[in-house]
């Protein structure tokens, strides 16, 4: 074979090889092998640049002549490669958004299971706090499912008064008509018959009257009885009347607690008689008598118509008395006939028979006398239910700023604790059985412990409007209940740190932490109005158990200094002395009032005590910028004169103060000095003159009792000598002014006549003090600087008189 032969032999190998490394790549492209072909590897498992690869397949490096592709299998190759290419990256994308899938749901599991973590936490927290608030929801829940039936209870009742007052009006109404209707009718009726009738001769009335009437009633004769029956016949009754029984009085029960003195009483009220009072024959009464006696005298003799008709002298209640009431029976004028007897008889005994009264009369009274002591019985009153009062307190009362229930807004102002829940849980259990009442010494120990707690705890919280609210409350009680004010103040509350707390000593807590002088809290001023007035309630009336409590807040001087600072507003300082004046009236406490030591028991120990209670209630009394005669310096007067008259201790105190006696001295030439200086507002002011006068009786008094209240008397020169010189800067002038002018100087014309007596008045024992400190030639000087000289007014000026007869002679 030659050369071009095997030559061609070779190029046919090469084609049908390439061919078919073409078809296997193609094929396996779509089987899935282009990876692997793709990073070395043939169709036939070799790599591409291995021996074995170039040995069989030949190389495209190593061939002399390169296998060459038409376009249409170039573009079908490409295709083919960018395929590949593309599935390459989208298998790389699905990989990676494989793996952030798988990221994202264990981020979405790890998130689940903190959601779980965070859903069971918060169902423990609203369990817990469910938990907590429960009993307090379900107290306030109830309460105010109990204020509902409350109002709707109260609501029914006064809609079942007023229909009840309705029918009563329209009641009394028809009565008062019927009433009227009656009195017509029966002066109708008794005109009528005294129309029909005949005077009897004088013969029988003389005859009458100068019989005694017999001491046991007399039977009517047969003769007797068939005459009256045969009088109803002609008058036109149709029937008999002893057929017609009495009907017994009406007595009305419309007031069971009036006390019923007599039956004559009853009988002449109710109008008995008025139903038979047409079925007899004789009246007992004229007309112009009835009308002369009015309408007590028309109901006395309402029954005159009935069956004791015979008897013409004794109306029906009178009867009732008993027989023996006929001999007591005042004999009536001859000149009023028709009083005895209303039915003529010619014959002498048959006058006589008219005053024997009827046997069935009798005994029908005698069954009316039965019944009267019944009726006379008076109902018992049940005790009050004290309990059921506490219970209506507490669930009604309502502070006036808020208008809502004062227990429930204690229940919404705590802190939601348990101790809190029990507390309002012991006082709910108290009032929840109001009608048990044997318990009552027990419910208000619980309920004022209760409320001391409460008390504790809003103070701690600083919640003002609630300590205001529960301060109301228990001023309500104390003034409302017996004993609750001695259990309030014997009740102790046990604090951390310290054994137990009372009432007064929480009060003195809430005025050192919240009444401060500088404090500018909300609701301050209502808490400082009802803790005081919960102390003047409490010191009002306190019993001898009870004072110890109340000499804790006395002995407290930072407590009345707070109260009683200058810059407190006027209200509070004057509520203050107020509450210094109550305590001031036990006058076992003075020691305690004045901070005396308890080994000083004598004045003559000339004990001196410097007080700054002292010292701020003089200050009080010598305010310039305040009216002497205002309510907060009189409550200083009464102050001190309590303490003086309270024991001879406590007078020797105040009359060896170095303050007191000379403030007193000062206050009143400060009521002196507009009085005689011509002061234009008091001229056009009787009111504001009569306050200052009084003012001023108040202080001369109290001076003059410290003078010679006790023995020996008071060296006032030494006192005002002694005096401190800055305060009180020429003290002695003024005391000489002062009552030299009350003792010898006339009161002013401008005032009214009781003002000028009470001066007149005042200046005996102004003069008694003026002459401790000036006597003999320097008490004459002083008598001589106020008086005037009797032609001191007329005098005329000589420098005015030569002007007068200059302008003459011009």
């Amino acid at each position: 074979m030659g050369s071009w032969q095997w030559q061609w032999v070779y190029k046919s190998r090469r084609r049908r090889s390439a061919v078919n490394i073409i078809a296997r790549r193609w094929l396996l492209w779509f089987t899935g092998w282009d990876e692997q072909c793709s990073s070395g590897f043939c169709i036939d498992g070799h790599p591409s640049s291995s021996p074995a690869y170039s040995y069989k397949y030949g190389s495209q490096k190593s061939s002399s002549r390169p296998y060459k592709l038409s376009s249409r299998q170039k573009q079908h190759v490409q295709s083919i490669q960018e395929n590949n290419q593309g599935q390459r990256n989208l298998n790389m994308q699905n990989s990676a958004q494989l793996a952030q899938m798988e990221e994202l749901q264990k981020t979405l599991n790890k998130l689940r299971e903190e959601n779980e973590k965070m859903k069971a936490s918060l169902q423990a927290a609203v369990d817990a706090k469910l938990a907590k608030e429960g009993e307090v929801s379900i107290l306030r829940k109830s309460i105010e499912k109990n204020a509902q039936s409350h109002a709707t209870q109260i609501f029914q009742l006064k809609t079942e008064k007023e229909k009840g007052d309705v029918k009563q009006a329209q009641m009394q109404k028809e009565l008062k008509d019927e009433m009227e209707r009656l009195r017509t009718e029966f002066t109708f009726r008794q005109q009528e018959l005294e129309a029909s009738l005949r005077k009897p001769p004088s013969s029988v009335r003389v005859k009458k009257f100068g019989r005694d009437f017999p001491s046991t009633p007399l039977a009517v004769s047969p003769a007797m009885r068939s005459w009256t029956r045969g009088g109803a016949e002609a008058t036109g009754f149709r029937k008999p009347v002893e057929d017609t029984p009495i009907r017994l009085p009406f007595v009305s029960k419309a007031s069971p607690t009036k006390s019923r003195k007599s039956p004559e009483k009853l009988r002449s009220g109710m109008l008995p008689g008025f139903e038979n009072a047409f079925e007899t024959s004789t009246p007992r009464r004229s007309p112009s008598k009835r009308i002369d006696k009015g309408k007590m005298a028309i109901a006395q003799e309402s029954s005159v118509f009935g069956p004791d008709a015979t008897n013409g002298l004794h109306p029906l209640p009178h009867v009732s008395q008993g027989p023996s009431q006929f001999q007591h029976e005042p004999v009536r004028k001859p000149t009023q006939p028709q009083e005895v007897l209303g039915i003529p008889d010619p014959s002498g005994p048959s006058a006589t028979q008219q005053l024997q009264p009827n046997d069935d009369d009798m005994e029908v009274v005698a069954i009316e006398s039965d019944e009267d002591p019944g009726a006379e019985e008076m109902e018992t009153i049940d005790p009050i239910n004290w309990k059921a009062e506490l219970c209506r307190i507490i669930l009604t009362h309502s502070y006036t700023s808020t208008n809502e229930i004062s227990f429930q807004q204690l229940l919404s102002s705590g802190n939601s604790t348990n101790e809190y829940a029990k507390i309002c849980a012991r006082i709910l259990e108290v009032i929840s059985n109001p009608t048990k009442s044997d318990d009552y010494d027990e419910s208000i120990n619980i309920v004022a412990t209760s409320l001391l707690c409460l008390l504790a705890d809003l103070n701690e919280m600083q919640q003002l409007l609630s300590l205001a609210i529960l301060s109301n409350l228990l001023m309500k009680l104390v003034l409302s209940l017996p004993k609750f004010q001695d259990a309030l103040l014997a009740c102790r509350f046990p604090i951390p740190g310290k054994q137990t707390v009372s009432l007064v000593e929480i009060i003195c807590a809430i005025v050192s932490k919240h009444l401060q002088p500088t404090a500018d809290k909300l609701h301050w001023d209502k808490l400082a109005l009802e803790t005081l007035s919960l102390l003047e309630c409490l010191c009002f009336h306190t019993s001898a158990q009870s004072m110890s409590s109340l000499e804790v807040f006395a002995r407290n001087r930072e407590v009345l200094m707070i109260l009683l600072h200058s810059s407190q507003p006027l209200w509070l300082l004057e509520s203050s002395l107020r509450l210094l004046v109550l305590l001031s009236t036990y006058h076992d406490m003075y020691k305690v009032l004045l901070d005396i030591p308890s080994d000083a028991t004598s004045p003559n120990n000339d004990i001196q005590i410097k007080d700054e209670l002292v010292e701020r209630l003089c200050s009080h009394l010598l305010e310039p910028n305040r009216s002497p005669s205002e309510d907060l310096k009189l409550y200083v007067l009464t102050y001190f004169a309590q303490l003086s008259i309270s024991h001879t201790t406590s007078h020797g105190v105040l009359s060896a103060s170095h303050t007191f006696i000379p403030s007193l001295v000062l206050y009143i030439s400060q009521l002196t000095t507009p009085l005689w200086e011509d002061d234009g507002s008091l001229a056009l002011s009787p009111e504001s003159t009569s306050l200052l006068v009084q003012a001023l009786n108040q202080a001369a008094f109290l001076l003059y009792h410290l003078i010679f209240g006790i023995e020996p008397n008071l060296n006032l020169r030494h006192i005002l000598q002694r005096a401190p010189h800055r305060p009180f800067n020429s003290i002695n002038h003024i005391f000489v002014v002062t009552f030299g002018r009350l003792s010898y100087s006339e009161p002013p014309s401008w005032m009214d006549t009781q003002v000028r007596l009470e001066l007149e008045f005042l200046a005996e024992i102004s003069r008694e003090i003026l002459e401790v400190v000036v006597d003999g030639p320097e008490g004459d000087s002083v008598w001589a600087a106020f008086q005037v000289e009797p032609d001191e007014e007329n005098a005329i000026d000589e420098e005015e008189m030569e002007a007068q007869l200059m302008g003459g002679d011009s």
